[in-house]
């Protein structure tokens, strides 16, 4: 049962769904399918909340990543020195790529926040100062991330420079923390799925005593399908002290390791597994999330660890074109019940019809579709309101049907897609849910009106 089925199962119950994770997504929706970038400069603390700082949705939209230690003192990693970034799937297409790296020092932020990437200048936007770098013992970690689309190479090694050995004013060899390169990407035979990208910005010293709580906020409910996972972190004790928690369950040596087997979360990633480095590990979560959940909670111990989450990444399967027809048709003033069906698919970029259409209708009456973004089922001229305010109207249409009889052959048809294509609804964008009902005239009622049945559904790309 998909996560729009069960919550109108809930309605349908007599729930009315108000602040239901449905419609979250909904109001979600606006951003989705756009790259845009997270600015925040927020302190670092306990109980943080992330929005992702990238969202990708598409058939078989999935990521690949590659992480390294780049310390320089501790490990003597040379500069340059080559990451091999995986090759991605066959037949799958990049859509976008980053670079996320961090560097260890005692003076705060600095403005020497430019590496190369295969020969080509990047500049990191600094997103914070997190202090101080516990693992480390320098002063501050300075975060950093760039957008590198196009410059990677895929089942290749890829050339980095300028990561390390960052002078800062009497310190010639301030290290660097680690290097995580991120690219997401399409694969056109795949099921439809959502990326969501996150710039964390948490340091165990910013919460003193106790766990470090950070939450990133899905765009999409996770709906208990496949789930793929990714997070790094600075720093690390290594051994059965290094505790790392997903939704409340220590996850260390459950989660595949990017660049080593074994326990991932122990610092494993570098030439020297002695040392704290950069952990990063990466696995299936579904086993410790729950159906409708709307974020992900990642937890650190304090007592015997250090590490400064600074990039995650989730790759989810959503449900797309899923329709469901719900709530109850107001009986007319013939005894006809009118009720509503569909045909096709919800589509953002289909250039064919999706149409909604309603039978049973009062002939030769003026009608129309109204729509929204959240359920309802309220008593409402002797009928029912399927639809939550703010409503959205469609233009009024005539129902048709015989001539020189009053019966019920009247049928309205809208195409939804014709009106998403259209750009006037900037909530009408794949991964939105949306709620329709039609209403038309009827003069011999009470209310002089005639409400069907109502559908749900979802935007696909």
């Amino acid at each position: 049962m998909s996560l729009l089925t069960r919550s109108l199962v809930l309605l349908l119950a007599g729930g009315v769904l108000a602040g239901s994770t449905l419609a979250a997504s909904a109001t979600d929706g606006a951003t989705r399918g756009q790259r845009s970038r997270d600015t925040s400069t927020t302190a670092s603390g306990a109980k943080v909340a992330y929005a992702a700082s990238f969202t990708h949705r598409g058939p078989g939209a999935n990521f690949v990543q590659a992480s390294w230690t780049t310390r320089t003192v501790i490990v003597g990693q040379n500069d340059p020195f080559s990451l091999v970034m995986p090759a991605l799937p066959a037949g799958a297409v990049e859509v976008a790529s980053f670079a996320s790296w961090n560097l260890l020092d005692d003076s705060g932020p600095t403005p020497d926040d430019t590496i190369r990437v295969n020969g080509a200048f990047v500049t990191g936007e600094w997103k914070g100062d997190m202090t101080p770098a516990l693992c480390s013992g320098k002063n501050f970690v300075d975060v950093f991330s760039a957008d590198v689309t196009g410059l990677l190479n895929f089942g290749a090694a890829n050339t980095l420079n300028d990561v390390c050995d960052k002078p800062y004013g009497t310190d010639p060899n301030a290290l660097g923390g680690g290097i995580t390169l991120l690219t997401v990407y399409e694969f056109a035979n795949g099921p439809d799925r959502e990326v969501e990208l996150y710039r964390v910005f948490a340091n165990t010293a910013g919460s003193g005593t106790g766990d470090v709580n950070t939450n990133l906020l899905l765009t999409t409910p996770y709906a208990y399908l496949s789930t793929r996972f990714f997070v790094n972190a600075l720093g690390g004790s290594p051994g059965s002290s290094d505790q790392f928690l997903i939704n409340g369950t220590g996850v260390a040596g459950k989660l595949a390791g990017t660049s080593t087997t074994g326990d991932a979360w122990i610092g494993l990633l570098g030439p020297n597994p002695d040392d704290n480095f950069y952990d990063a590990g990466e696995g299936d979560v579904s086993k410790w999330m729950t159906a409708g959940d709307t974020s992900i909670l990642l937890e650190t111990n304090t007592g015997t660890d250090c590490i400064a989450h600074t990039l995650a990444a989730i790759s989810h399967q959503v449900e797309c074109g899923d329709i469901v027809t719900y709530c109850t048709s107001k009986v007319n003033s013939l005894g006809c019940a009118p009720f509503v069906d569909t045909t096709g698919t919800p589509s953002e970029s289909s250039g064919l019809p999706f149409r909604i259409r309603g039978f049973d209708f009062r002939n030769n009456k003026n009608g129309l579709l109204f729509y929204g973004y959240q359920p309802l089922a309220a008593p409402f001229q002797g009928g029912h309101l399927c639809v939550k305010a703010p409503i959205e109207r469609t233009p009024v249409q005539n129902s048709g049907g015989n001539v020189g009889t009053n019966d019920c052959s009247g049928v309205y048809t809208y195409d939804f897609n014709a009106l998403i294509r259209l750009g006037t609804d900037a909530q009408l964008v794949p991964g939105a849910f949306v709620f329709a009902q039609y209403w038309s005239r009827d003069p011999d009622d009470a209310f002089t009106t005639s409400l069907s049945n109502a559908v749900a559904f979802d935007i696909c790309p």
